[in-house]
């Protein structure tokens, strides 16, 4: 998978034109077969020792009510690469290729972690509509995977 980052908002047909680019690129691919990771670029990226990192946040979901809970530890997942915007290459923007870290090891966590969980539950307030009950005794668990940038606001 290719990592493509952008500025700003994109609607529906930027992204297409951002598909038959990377299309083009690979000569036996429609842009309907690539597949890749799509992220918007976060200005002013907190850093990880000079590595681009993000946090995978657990949430779980009630099958029978919605009800939704955010787990308060999370992980850390660091690029193995030194970060730098003008690099695409997956060392350097992909995070999954590192083990995770829990957040109770990284000192900003009690700092970050009241927007973040603002952040994750205004995500979910918008996906819930969306998901409908279903009998049993299990739950849904989601990794949402978020960007921190320095000024400790979640992307």
């Amino acid at each position: 998978y290719g990592v493509v980052t952008f500025a700003g908002a994109k609607s529906m047909n930027e992204i297409d034109a951002l598909l038959s680019a990377k299309a083009a690129r690979k000569s036996t691919a429609t842009a309907s077969e690539i597949r890749g990771v799509f992220q918007r670029f976060v200005p002013n990226l907190l850093l990880w020792d000079g590595h681009k990192f993000d946090l995978r946040v657990y949430i779980t979901i009630c099958p029978q009510s919605g009800d939704h809970f955010i787990f308060k530890e999370a992980g850390v997942r660091a690029a193995p690469k030194e970060f730098r915007s003008s690099v695409l290459s997956k060392g350097v923007q992909m995070t999954h290729y590192s083990g995770m870290i829990p957040t109770s090891k990284w000192p900003l966590w009690p700092e970050v972690l009241p927007n973040l969980f603002r952040a994750v539950a205004a995500v979910f307030a918008v996906c819930l509509p969306y998901l409908r009950p279903c009998p049993g005794p299990w739950a849904l668990l989601w990794g949402l995977d978020v960007a921190i940038d320095a000024e400790l606001r979640p992307y």
